[in-house]
């Protein structure tokens, strides 16, 4: 917990139990919500981490609606807010089932920031780092936070004579909020992040994150959340389900759309494939993660006509993807060209014969599976840049 008085974050022990310690009965329970365009379905959800099998439960009408079952649900899956995908079923979940569950999954979520001190370009090296610690990225944003949103953020910093300092930089530009999940996740995070001093970072643990990138108290360059009690609060401001988002940082001009397939925030290669964009002739001026329904993945895809559409649009719905604004580092250049080059022939086993240097050569799987999707044309950059940044990220898709 953080102490006030020191200035420093305490970690309680607290034991959950091991994943290779569940027999075949024992199971983690959920409620859960499949929305659909005619009705709302409330589930329990009940997961087995013996073999990663699945049952659930019908509330709506009494009934079980799917025996157990092995699925692709894991449980690094599992924390509240999330939505799993099962057999074309994107279930939300919204609650604990019982205590028992509550004990084992609730210290999986923490909020990590990446404050306006810091440049796009420095994003990829920052998230290899945190994908390397066992911490999975959930979902992210990149937007600026009001002054308003700022002050709720440190509330619980209110009457000391940091608060204003701390609300004036966290709202001094662009942020990039990220909900990261994993066993121990707000302790685990601390530890990679470091001292919030960065000076004294640099003395006791030189290798964490503020140690490097961090100039002083305030301006220390990342956020880790202190209080598993501030998770949730923290997490609404970056990530609000009852309100309009923050700010985005699209630019709509000179610019094309770029989006991160679900397998590779799977494989925790994000950070890696930022990087590689970063290193580039590439600036990336947004960024933000959707969870895609059928419609809207139909609806993206509207101008598209492909053969195995099912197939070609699964690995943009099997989770979380990452839409990407990616502008050019020098003027005049033609943004949607260069991307499509960049990214290289759609099928990764043609691309690794032909430009191995291309980012589909080095991060695609196969012609569904190829990590990323670029706009065709400067006209449908336009059209797909506005349909995530303005239409999805409006409806609250995360």
């Amino acid at each position: 917990m953080y102490n006030p008085e020191t200035g420093k974050v305490e970690f309680e022990d607290h034991e959950t139990k091991k994943l290779d310690t569940y027999d075949y009965h024992e199971r983690l329970s959920f409620k859960g919500r499949w929305a659909t365009p005619d009705q709302n379905f409330e589930f329990i959800v009940h997961f087995y981490p013996y073999n990663n099998s699945v049952e659930i439960y019908d509330l709506t009408h009494g009934r079980t609606f799917m025996k157990r079952l092995r699925t692709n649900v894991r449980h690094h899956d599992l924390f509240l807010g999330n939505k799993l995908s099962i057999y074309n079923r994107h279930i939300k979940l919204i609650s604990f089932a019982n205590d028992f569950t509550r004990n084992n999954i609730v210290e999986m979520r923490s909020l990590c920031i990446l404050k306006p001190i810091l440049k796009c370009h420095q994003y990829g090296p920052i998230l290899k780092v945190l994908e390397k610690q066992d911490l999975r990225i959930a979902k992210l944003t990149m937007c600026v936070i009001s002054r308003k949103d700022a002050l709720q953020f440190y509330h619980y910093l209110r009457g000391r004579a940091i608060c204003p300092f701390m609300v004036e930089h966290l709202a001094s530009g662009a942020s990039l909020g990220i909900e990261m999940v994993g066993q121990d996740a707000v302790s685990r995070l601390y530890s990679i992040l470091g001292p919030r001093t960065p000076a004294e970072g640099r003395k006791v643990a030189p290798h964490t994150l503020r140690a490097i990138y961090g100039h002083d108290r305030i301006v220390n360059a990342l956020h880790g959340s202190v209080r598993r009690d501030l998770v949730e609060n923290e997490l609404n401001i970056f990530f609000p389900e009852k309100q309009l988002p923050p700010t985005t940082t699209a630019v709509y001009e000179n610019s094309t759309l770029c989006i991160v397939k679900t397998h590779i925030l799977k494989d925790r290669r994000l950070g890696e494939l930022i990087t590689y964009i970063g290193e580039s002739h590439f600036k990336i001026t947004a960024m933000d993660s959707f969870y895609l329904t059928m419609t809207d993945a139909e609806e993206f895809q509207s101008r598209k006509i492909v053969p195995d559409f099912m197939k070609y649009v699964e690995p943009f719905m099997d989770g979380y993807c990452v839409a990407i604004e990616i502008s050019g580092r020098v003027p005049d250049m033609n943004v949607c060209d260069e991307l499509r080059k960049f990214l290289g022939p759609k099928d990764p086993v043609v691309a690794r014969e032909i430009v191995p240097y291309s980012l589909r050569a080095r991060f695609g799987i196969d012609r569904y599976k190829n990590a990323c999707y670029g706009s065709d044309s400067n006209t449908e950059a336009q059209y797909e840049l506005e349909f995530f940044f303005k239409i999805l990220r409006r409806n609250l898709h995360w």
